[in-house]
């Protein structure tokens, strides 16, 4: 989290095809006519109506096999139709015999080193993946700029900005600092900093923006100090930025529930920005009332190098030294029966993480070695500094095929040991 306090600156269906035969029930006979015929005229006449009557004869056979061949066409497939019907059960019991391959393959087992983060960084700045596309890049810069404006219409009226779209928002946010605010306080907070907490932020502004020496005890009553504080000055706007609020640190109910208190006071105006897809999921229809967010879109397709800076990653091997200066930022901020808690699971895996198969500590254990050490009282005191090591990061909480509670600090044991060394001193 970074502060400033800088005082100048969105088929036909197919007919069946019909057809038609025509029938005569008149009788020709010889004998009606008016005339009568010689012999050879009589003979081929006759010759022609046998022709004819055995014509009619095979034209009338061929029609009456048609006439029985159709009904047991018809038949066959009305029986089809009725005798082919699809279970369910059938569907599931079929799926369930096929086997799913699976690959092996993993990115671990790839030979290639891991990169130190200095060393991706440099490959990353130097690929230059940006520059064929410039021209249209500056154009959606611009166009995002000539919404500044809009903006702080906005906010003016009593509404919060939501900004969303793919690329980086570090840089369109800077500039609206650097063009709008003037000589207003800006609070910018880094929502993807793994050590980034919403107490940081409200003492921020109680100490640094407000400069009060009140000591609050909840970090709800200080939002309540800060409103109170802020109705008397209200020639002052505070702008409070938000990268990616949707951020590990800062997702969770505390710190999304002091925002939407932050923002139902009148002259504090926040800025956010998020970019999982999932990120609305976060919030409740009452946080959401109090934010009161217009969104807007503002693609830009900028790299997001800050941003997954902190992030894990399978190509990048992460230095001791970060590693180490984490754990002790954090380490330092707890009260101390916390940090013996958090020593009693380092010294139990540096004793038995050696075993191939590692599980880890159970909750049982840990409970009874701090009741014996007299750092708890309970186990829901136990649980509830659990949950504080697992919103930083220090440690996960896993369940075995019996049921039983895991608790396994991810780091190598050699960064472990020289962390206790340090503390132990």
């Amino acid at each position: 989290m970074s502060y400033n306090t800088r005082k100048s600156t969105s088929k036909l269906a197919q007919e069946p095809k019909t057809v038609l035969i025509d029938s005569s029930d008149e009788d020709f006979s010889s004998s009606n006519s008016e005339y009568e015929l010689s012999g050879s005229e009589s003979s081929s006449s006759e010759s022609s109506l046998e022709e004819s009557s055995s014509t009619s004869d095979s034209t009338d056979h061929f029609i009456l096999e048609k006439s029985k061949r159709l009904p047991s066409t018809t038949l066959k497939k009305d029986t089809f139709s009725k005798s082919y019907i699809i279970k369910s059960e059938d569907y599931f019991s079929n799926s369930s015999k096929r086997k799913t391959v699976t690959s092996n393959n993993a990115i671990s087992k790839i030979d290639t080193p891991q990169l130190q983060q200095e060393d991706l960084e440099k490959l990353l700045s130097s690929l230059n993946l940006t520059v064929k596309h410039g021209k249209k890049l500056k154009e959606l810069s611009s166009k995002n700029q000539e919404q500044f404006s809009k903006w702080l219409y906005i906010m003016k009226e009593g509404f919060n900005i939501l900004l969303y779209g793919v690329g980086s928002k570090l840089a369109i946010l800077h500039d609206f600092i650097q063009e709008c605010v003037g000589n207003m306080p800006v609070v910018v907070v880094n929502g993807f900093f793994p050590n980034v907490s919403i107490k940081n932020v409200i003492d921020g502004i109680i100490h640094d923006i407000l400069e009060l020496s009140e000591n609050t005890g909840s970090i709800y009553d200080a939002c309540d100090v800060i409103a109170h504080e802020m109705s008397r000055l209200r020639n002052m706007c505070i702008y409070l930025i938000i990268h990616n609020i949707e951020g590990d640190m800062l997702k969770n109910n505390k710190a999304q529930t002091v925002f939407s208190k932050l923002a139902t006071v009148p002259n504090i105006h926040i800025i956010a920005s998020l970019d999982h897809v999932s990120a609305p999921l976060i919030w409740d229809n009452t946080k959401l009332s109090k934010f009161n967010f217009i969104w807007f879109d503002v693609t830009c397709f900028m790299p997001y190098l800050k941003e997954t800076r902190f992030e894990d990653s399978s190509i990048v091997q992460r230095s001791k030294t970060l590693v180490l200066s984490s754990l002790h930022n954090v380490f330092l901020s707890l009260t101390s029966n916390s940090k013996g808690i958090y020593l009693l699971i380092v010294k139990y895996q540096l004793e038995h993480g050696k075993v191939q198969h590692y599980q880890g500590l159970a909750f049982k254990d840990l409970y009874w070695s701090c009741r014996e050490a007299f750092l708890v009282s309970s186990d829901l005191a136990l649980r509830s500094q659990l949950t504080e090591y697992v919103d930083h990061k220090m440690l996960k909480v896993k369940r075995s095929i019996d049921g039983t509670e895991l608790i396994i600090i991810p780091m190598t044991n050699n960064i472990l040991q020289q962390f206790f060394d340090e503390q132990s001193k």
